[in-house]
């Protein structure tokens, strides 16, 4: 089974990966201080609130840095806040619009070049 953690995703995000069968992990009910805990999931989709924008952006370049090979997809209301875009914190990483299509969700999953852990059933 695919296991996702998820870092302050809305609810539709959150419905959208467990309809297909995955197991989703909430980051505020895991254990994120041992980073074993990183090794038992096979990718994180993890959300930009507007306003903590910098403060998540922070912390996904942090998880980025620490397991740069964990699949990351970010759900944002918007690409930029206050001249900070996303895109040049999160180097190679599919940022996606909360609330878009759910289909753009399978979408940036497949946009993710690096490999998994184990493949993912995308049906």
């Amino acid at each position: 089974m695919v296991r996702v953690l998820t870092d302050h995703c809305d609810g539709e995000t959150r419905a959208a990966l467990e309809a297909r069968g995955w197991d989703v992990v909430d980051a505020e009910h895991a254990d994120l201080g041992r980073l074993s805990m990183l090794a038992q999931v096979d990718f994180v989709v993890a959300g930009l609130r507007p306003d903590h924008y910098e403060d998540d952006l922070r912390r996904l370049a942090v998880l980025r840095a620490v397991s740069p090979d964990l699949p990351l997809v970010a759900v944002a209301e918007a690409i930029e806040q206050d001249g900070v875009l996303a895109a040049d914190v999160l180097i190679d990483v599919p940022i996606i619009r909360a609330g878009a299509n759910p289909d753009l969700l399978q979408v940036a999953l497949f946009a993710i070049d690096r490999p998994l852990r184990r493949p993912l059933d995308m049906a």
